[in-house]
Parts: C-alpha cells; structure tokens; sequence
C-alpha cells in the first residue's frame, strides 16, 4: 500500500494497493483514493475522453469523506445533487434544458403518429428482395 498525506490541507491525497497476480508478479496499482495518472497508447491516442469532461475524485480528511467534482463547465446555480440512502447513490443533474421547445412539439407529434400504426402480426414475413 502507498498514501500521499498533504500535511498543510492535512487530506490524503493518493492512497494505493498493489497485489501480486496468481502466477506471483507485480499486479496492477488499484486506486482507492485519488486517480491514476492518464497514460496515452499510440493505439488508442485519437480515441480517449474529452478535457471538458468533470473530473470526479475522492479526498478524505480526518473528520469527513469527501467527493470532489471538478472542471464544471455550468455555474453551480445550473446542478441538482440528490441523495438517496435507501440505494446509497448520490446524482448530480443539470437543470438546464438540452432541447428546444421546437424539438418537443416534433416529438409529441411523432408519437400520436406511432400509436395510429398497427403492428404487422402473423410471425414470418416473406422478403420480397428477389
């Protein structure tokens, strides 16, 4: 086990396992606090998550656990947090709407057109592409 201890903020910073793998080597570092650092592969280097994306991150202090959320990209008035202990899961949502009202009148005529189509019932259609 590794931990980085920030001694003025008095937070662990990073705390770390690594166990050996069934055939006895270095297995990988498991993260229990803190993230690992982002490795780019060649294979891989066009395909990987945006910078704009938040970061979620674990610092715990020595009274309290905390959750971190950085690089918000809407003020803080915009997000909802909600916590639901029957589940134990906390969810951040946005209260801005991503859809123009255009856009939902579209969508609620497209589905009074869907209920009036009637499905074709009687199993196997033949495929008349010959």
């Amino acid at each position: 086990m590794v931990e980085q201890y920030d001694n003025l903020s008095e937070t662990i910073v990073e705390r770390k396992w690594k166990a050996p793998t069934q055939l006895g080597g270095e297995g990988p570092w498991v993260y229990e606090i803190g993230q690992q650092q982002e490795t780019c592969s060649s294979v891989l280097e066009e395909f990987k998550e945006s910078n704009a994306n938040p970061v979620f991150c674990r610092c715990d202090t020595k009274q309290d656990f905390q959750w971190r959320i950085r690089n918000l990209p809407y003020p803080i008035e915009t997000y909802q947090l909600s916590i639901d202990d029957d589940n134990s899961t906390i969810t951040l949502r946005t209260t801005n709407k991503k859809k123009p009202p255009a856009y939902y009148q579209y969508e609620k005529e497209l589905r009074k057109e869907l209920l009036k189509t009637k499905p074709i019932s009687g199993g196997d259609m033949p495929c008349a592409s010959m």
